[in-house]
């Protein structure tokens, strides 16, 4: 049996891929920037919400953000920065802002069958 379509889904991806939390801004001599291993993830996560867009622009209302990480080991990381990652990742591209998400729905699964990111954006009626 299929699901019904959403009309409040902005986008949905998902990729397969060890999720990986929000790092901490490390600080040079003139200003912070993010680690590396953090930015080469919100990069993969971007391209994803971008393909997953096709090319639509991104929604300018409120939007909910419901995220689920798989992690094939037990090790895993904060939820909440595993979600910071994933909406700093997808500013610009599936919402305008990240001021945009009013609700924020996150499940963190331990020995899972595959590492992974689920992520889905959607309408908030207003």
């Amino acid at each position: 049996m299929s699901h019904p379509p959403c009309d409040r889904l902005v986008v949905a991806f998902e990729l397969l891929q060890r999720p990986h939390p929000k790092g901490r801004p490390r600080f040079g001599k003139t200003h912070a920037y993010t680690d590396p291993k953090t930015r080469l993830y919100e990069n993969d996560i971007r391209k994803a919400c971008a393909e997953a867009m096709c090319e639509t622009d991104p929604y300018d209302g409120d939007v909910e953000l419901a995220c689920l990480f798989e992690y094939r080991g037990a090790r895993v990381a904060d939820t909440d920065n595993l979600t910071k990652a994933v909406s700093d990742a997808i500013e610009k591209v599936a919402f305008l802002n990240d001021r945009q998400v009013v609700e924020i729905r996150a499940r963190r699964v331990t020995r899972a069958d595959v590492d992974r990111v689920s992520v889905a954006v959607l309408r908030v009626a207003s």
